[in-house]
């Protein structure tokens, strides 16, 4: 706030700690930041993504329309061509449904069992240095 002397004139504003020059304030109804931050760049791989969230309309077997995500709608058509006879559909069918189980041949039951008899052995000779 600035300071008015006995005559009604302004007196000299202090700028300092605090108290920016009047001419570089904010001024009311004024974003600091006008332009704001700018937007993310969205990767191809996102904007497929976004695309196969999307819901489409397809008609059932029954004739009635149904909306459902598009990825769904994929998976679908992949199936009842892997159904049909389609060998290339039927092998990324089957290479979607492996994708998300474990590696086949978990040998945790072998490895358990490795373990131990290379463990007995290293015991048994082991006490053969000892008794030396």
């Amino acid at each position: 706030m600035e300071k008015t002397n006995e005559e009604g004139k302004e007196q000299e504003y202090s700028i300092g700690y605090k108290k920016p020059p009047k001419h570089s304030r904010f001024k009311p109804g004024q974003s600091g930041n006008p332009t704001g931050r700018p937007k993310k760049e969205r990767t191809m791989s996102e904007l497929f993504l976004k695309a196969l969230r999307t819901r489409v309309s397809i008609t059932t077997a029954a004739g009635t329309k149904r909306k459902i995500r598009m990825d769904e709608a994929i998976a679908k058509q992949f199936a009842a061509k892997a159904a049909g006879g389609d060998h290339k559909a039927l092998r990324l069918v089957l290479d979607q449904i492996n994708a998300g189980r474990p590696a086949s041949g978990d040998k945790l039951a072998n490895l358990i069992q490795e373990f131990r008899t290379i463990n007995a052995r290293h015991e048994a000779s082991g006490s053969d240095e000892s008794s030396d």
